[in-house]
Order: C-alpha cells, then structure tokens, then sequence
C-alpha cells in the first residue's frame, strides 16, 4: 500500500470513528489555510503574512466551525436523511436561509472579538459586513446534500465559502 492510500486510509477511519475530532482538525488546517492564501493573492510574502491573523482562523475554524457545523450537519441529515435532488434542494433551500445567515454573520462576530474588540464594537463591525458580504454560492451545500459521504460534507462546505472569499481575487 502506498503512502497516500495509507493516509487516506487513515483519514476516513478518523471521520469516522471520531468526527468532530475530525473536523476539528480539519478547519484548523483548512481556515488559516484560506488566509494565507487571501494574503499571497493580496501580494503578500513570507516576511509580511499576517501570521496573527492566521492563528485568529485556526482557533475559529477548530473550535467553533468545526462543531457547529457537524451538528447543523447531523441535525438536517436527522431531518432529511435521503440522498436524492429533491431532498438536496430542500436542504439547500433551508441552509440558504437559516444556517447560511448565522454562519456568516457568526464569522465576523467572532473574528472581531478575537481581533480583542468589544463585543458591541464586534455587532457592529458585523452588522456593516454581513449584507455585502452575504452571496454564498448555494452549489456547494446542494452537492454536499446530493452525492457526498457524510464524513466529507464538511469540508465541501468550506470549500464552497472558500470560493466565496477566495472568488473575488480572481
């Protein structure tokens, strides 16, 4: 068996005997992943990387995406356990109008209060963003309900907002 079957061997029997460990691990590496991204395409280099800010999106994406998203995803696969179009686009549709907005606005809310701000100048930092910035494409979810293992759909849900933030540098 070669290396990389070994590692995706050992991948999926960690989602799946351990998923928001999983996850945890995932967004913790997925999050600061997107930033530095962000900053190389905003022309940045190793000297200049805001590494501080990298570290905001590894503690938010481990300790508070990762958990929340898998139980939003437990929670709706609980509801809407099938695997067909119409149950896909149900559950997109819901997601579009219920987890879409708190996640979102949840994002800024929390990225500002690990910047140090207060929480009321949190709210409003994330009151100005969150209706500009609120365009999540909804392809991502309805695939990840469609045709994706459970113990994947997470990262097919950051995948899809990485696009989101990653969309306009292109």
């Amino acid at each position: 068996m070669s290396f990389t079957q070994s590692l995706l061997k050992t991948c999926k029997t960690l989602y799946l005997k351990r998923p928001i460990l999983s996850n945890c691990l995932t967004y913790a590496i997925l999050y600061p992943l997107g930033s530095f991204i962000h900053q190389t395409l905003d022309g940045k280099n190793y000297k200049h990387y805001d590494y501080v800010a990298m570290a905001r999106f590894t503690i938010f994406g481990a300790f508070y995406v990762a958990p929340v998203l898998h139980g939003w995803i437990k929670l709706t696969s609980a509801m809407w356990p099938k695997t067909n179009f119409k149950t896909g686009l149900a559950k997109t549709a819901v997601e579009q109008v219920s987890y879409g907005p708190f996640s979102c606005y949840t994002f800024f809310l929390g990225m500002a209060m690990l910047e140090g701000k207060t929480f009321a100048d949190a709210c409003k930092e994330a009151n100005e963003k969150f209706l500009p910035t609120f365009k999540l494409p909804a392809s991502g979810p309805c695939y990840s309900s469609l045709a994706i293992q459970c113990y994947l759909k997470e990262v097919v849900y950051y995948l899809s907002a990485f696009a989101a933030y990653v969309g306009p540098h292109f």
